[in-house]
């Protein structure tokens, strides 16, 4: 079976589940999981979203959410889902982490270096990683081949300090 299929089965389950359960928040959850891993991100996002009204908010659904929206370059609604993760999470590394992201991109740098600055706080040694994993992502699309060796290398530099 195909990486593809095993999500398309996965996601006729959930979708069996949701016919007899329509408020069974995890499987909302598993629903956003599936159109991710399949790309379908629009879907994704509005899985994650009826997780969410439907009360299911231990499993970071809000955070999931604001994944999609951000690929979907939906910004404000990104930020509104990092927010009401973080009121429920508030130590939330990778969503302080975006949200900072998030920030910075739209000119609210102050605010975005706070968010990311107390990611060290909360989770020492993640800092790091996260921001390698973020010039790592960068590096990936871009075709300008000694801005993307500068990216690779601040990636090897930063998987250094966070070890």
């Amino acid at each position: 079976m195909t990486d593809e299929e095993a999500n398309r089965a996965a996601l006729a389950f959930c979708e069996a589940k949701l016919q007899g359960s329509p408020k069974d928040g995890i499987y909302w959850i598993l629903k956003g999981n599936c159109h991710y891993r399949l790309g379908e991100l629009e879907e994704a996002a509005k899985a994650y979203s009826s997780a969410v009204e439907h009360g299911e908010v231990s499993s970071h659904a809000n955070f999931f959410m604001a994944l999609c929206l951000i690929e979907l370059d939906r910004l404000p609604e990104a930020i509104a889902a990092l927010e009401s993760q973080l009121a429920l999470t508030p130590d939330h590394p990778e969503a302080l982490f975006l949200l900072g992201i998030c920030y910075k991109t739209q000119g609210e740098h102050g605010r975005g270096d706070k968010l990311i600055a107390r990611v060290e706080d909360v989770a020492p040694g993640m800092y790091a990683e996260l921001y390698a994993d973020y010039a790592a992502a960068l590096a990936e699309g871009v075709a300008d081949p000694l801005i993307r060796k500068g990216l690779e290398d601040a990636v090897k530099l930063l998987r250094s300090q966070g070890e």
